[in-house]
This record gives structure tokens, sequence and C-alpha cells, in this order.
């Protein structure tokens, strides 16, 4: 341990060495994360189908993609598709192409693109509802 009186230090030769290094800090140049582009799967420039990231709180068991839905444009950081019956901007960053093989007929009445509505006619012999 040190004792005070037994240190003889000169506190105007400290705050000038320490005034002298602060003069001699230079600023750290910033990184700009936005120009690190994000990971872009290879096949996803060419893909007719995507799946795309759901960021939502999600269930057990609920996927975390939707899809397929069409790509009508490619921008440089974001896809134009169609989904649900209207256009929609996706971050490249939530998509990963769909693999569809050639046979199959996908389009935008496809059950993944359309809410799953069952509708019951009443012409149907049912009993009525129970009250």
């Amino acid at each position: 341990m040190i004792r005070a009186t037994e240190s003889k230090i000169d506190e105007a030769e400290i705050v000038r060495k320490l005034k002298s290094t602060m003069r001699q800090l230079k600023p750290v140049e910033a990184t700009n994360l936005a120009k690190e582009k994000p990971y872009v799967n290879t096949d996803l420039q060419e893909a007719p189908f995507v799946f795309v990231r759901r960021d939502q709180a999600k269930t057990l068991l609920s996927p975390s993609y939707g899809g397929p839905f069409r790509v009508l444009h490619r921008k440089e950081m974001y896809f134009k598709t169609y989904k649900n019956g209207k256009e929609d901007n996706v971050s490249i960053g939530r998509l990963k192409p769909a693999y569809i093989s050639q046979g199959s007929q996908i389009y935008e009445e496809h059950s993944y693109c359309q809410p799953a509505i069952r509708l019951i006619h009443r012409s149907q012999n049912f009993p009525p509802p129970a009250r």
C-alpha cells in the first residue's frame, strides 16, 4: 500500500501529461453497417418463387416462412413479390428461394397464397345448430 505522505506527486505535472495525451488521441473511424451486404443465396436471383420469413412472435410448430410467392421485380436490396392479391416489397434478407419442380403448377391462386376458408352452403342437409 502506498501512503500519501511517501509519494511526492506533482498534481500540475499529472494534469499537463493528461492534457498532452488527450490532445494526441484521434477519433476512431465509425463503421457503417449499412454498407455490408447481407448474405444472398445465389439461386435467389433466378428463382421465380420465394419463401418470405415471418418476423413475428410465433407459436409452437408454426412455420417460419410463408409462401411460395411469385417474384415480380428484383432490386439490389429488395424484391417485389405478389402476396395475397397485392404487390409487396420484401427485403432480400428475409427471402429464400423456393425450389419447385418444373412440372408443378403453382399460381397466385395456390393454397399457400390464399387464406384457408371453407364455405358451407345451407343447401346441404345439416342439422340446425343446438341452442
